[in-house]
């Protein structure tokens, strides 16, 4: 048996998980054809006495032969144990503890288990260019914890790769990644956009922070669920209340001194930086659409969801099953923004449609979409306008006037 997918939990992607039983896939096909078939072992024998005699006495003799089988694996085959231990979850539980819970205990005798630090640049994944970190390894019945030698970095990637048997033999393979726990997350909101970037001033989205913190490990994306077209994930940068961050997304090839700010607003020297406000720019070809799109803030990637910005032209059609959003996926991830109360309708008395959106048909490079002076945050469209010609205010205090067509 073989099973190969992907799994999201808080804060945690199961990139791979590969099961298998101890004798090999042939008679793994006997087992669940005869053990686990609703019709039982006896109805693939023979009829007559003597053949079906014959065929218990070889099934025995392959039992006995399988390799590795001891005595108290032989009883197994009576208890039909041939399930290898299933991945339940896994948590940090301090900075320097992690906790892998599976089914059923494991044994630690066999098997391994890796500890990667990710390097923020590595997109491709690339284990074998990755440092591997000490761990001591201890079993608690179904739960086995990962103790470093050395404390996990706040909103760090760090990817596990295990090969797990339980105490029959039956075995396990899956990797994870996961980041560091930032306790230091600032209260953020998404505060101004530009969709409409051009080749010379690319998209923006400006983040405003009403608390001072570590951006370590936070992410925007563009959409919700973990496999994003469009995401950022933010190094560790120490920003204080009253900040602005504005992250520049396809940022014009032919300037230089493409520079990130680390340590003080004023690192870069790019011709877009903004001296008032923290710049990142996005040196990959990145932008976010036009005319409709979700732009969500998350912890981390796998994280809790801190805000969101929902925008669309399309007019509504309640009797679709889309009720008029762009595709059935752009439908599912506003459903699941609404779930969580991180974007609602303006009439609570129906479901989600477009018009709870808001429209950036007017909207330009320099006709931005913000909130108001006071960043108010009610996660409905009210909070957003479309700001006069000239009228962004990227690193700046939002203005409240509205452009008017």
């Amino acid at each position: 048996m073989k099973n190969l997918f992907t799994y999201n939990l808080p804060c945690i992607k199961l990139i791979k998980w590969r099961r298998s039983q101890k004798c090999g896939s042939h008679f793994q096909r006997i087992i669940h054809m005869n053990f686990r078939g609703n019709s039982g072992l006896y109805s693939f024998f023979p009829a007559d006495s003597f053949h079906a005699l014959l065929w218990a006495l070889l099934l025995f003799m392959f039992i006995s032969s399988c390799s590795g089988l001891n005595s108290k694996s032989k009883q197994l085959w009576k208890n039909g144990d041939f399930d290898p231990p299933s991945f339940v979850s896994v948590k940090q539980r301090d900075i320097n503890t992690i906790v892998i819970s599976l089914t059923e205990s494991t044994d630690m005798a066999k098997g391994y288990i890796h500890l990667y630090e990710i390097d923020f640049t590595d997109s491709a994944l690339d284990l074998d260019s990755q440092q591997t970190l000490p761990v001591e390894v201890n079993v608690e019945g179904p739960s086995i914890l990962l103790n470093t030698k050395q404390d996990l970095k706040k909103g760090h990637p760090y990817v596990i790769e295990a090969h797990l048997f339980d105490l029959h033999g039956n075995s396990t393979t899956l990797v994870l990644e996961f980041y560091g726990i930032n306790d230091s997350i600032p209260l953020t909101r998404i505060n101004e956009v530009v969709t409409e970037g051009s080749k010379t001033k690319g998209d923006k989205i400006e983040l405003v922070f009403l608390s001072g913190g570590n951006l370590a490990g936070m992410s925007i994306q563009e959409g919700v669920h973990g496999e994003a077209s469009m995401r950022i994930v933010f190094p560790e940068i120490k920003v204080e209340e009253g900040d602005f961050l504005v992250t520049h997304l396809r940022p014009n090839p032919e300037l230089t001194n493409i520079q990130y700010e680390y340590m003080s607003k004023d690192e870069s020297s790019h011709a877009q930086a903004i001296p008032e406000a923290w710049d990142y720019f996005v040196a990959e070809n990145k932008s976010i659409p036009n005319s409709h799109g979700l732009l969500v803030l998350k912890q981390n990637p796998y994280g809790d969801i801190l805000d969101a910005f929902v925008y669309t032209t399309r007019d509504d059609s309640p009797q679709n099953p889309e009720r008029g959003f762009p595709n059935t996926q752009f439908f599912e991830e506003i459903t699941a923004l609404a779930t969580a109360q991180q974007w609602i309708s303006s009439n609570t008395d129906r479901a989600l449609l477009p018009s709870d959106a808001v429209n950036p048909k007017d909207s330009t490079t320099t006709r931005s979409i913000a909130r108001n002076s006071l960043s108010d945050d009610t996660n409905t469209k009210n909070d957003w306008h479309i700001t006069p010609t000239s009228g962004a205010t990227f690193g700046f205090t939002n203005t409240n006037d509205a452009y008017t067509p």
